[in-house]
């Protein structure tokens, strides 16, 4: 038997594997409209640099652990459709400018 796939949120040996924005995410659910997922989630993380805010979220010194403030939904809550609409702006251009950057690379290493 192989072994199986464990879901995000199941606990292994009493630790919670649940990745931290999942429960910012089932809280808020939708956001001025939009569904509130991963890549808006991460959008509005970068640019309002809400990992760099020890108010709003805690890192383990190792970076491998990330957990998010209870105050992180209503915060999410209080920006604007504009404020929202500019994240994730910024967020596509970040990856865009990522994806550029690795063609590049790989066009250099190629040759």
């Amino acid at each position: 038997m192989g072994a199986r796939a464990v879901p995000a949120r199941e606990a292994v040996q009493g630790v919670d594997l649940t990745p931290g924005f999942l429960p910012v995410i089932d809280k808020v659910g939708r956001l001025h409209g939009k569904l509130l997922n991963q890549y808006l989630f991460q959008a509005i993380v970068s640019k309002h640099d809400v990992k760099n805010n020890k108010h709003l979220c805690w890192r383990d010194s190792a970076g491998t652990l990330t957990k998010y403030s209870n105050e992180v939904p209503a915060w999410l809550l209080r920006l604007s459709p504009k404020e929202v609409d500019d994240a994730i702006t910024d967020y596509r251009r970040h990856l865009s400018s990522r994806r550029e950057q690795r063609s590049k690379t790989t066009v250099i290493e190629a040759s």
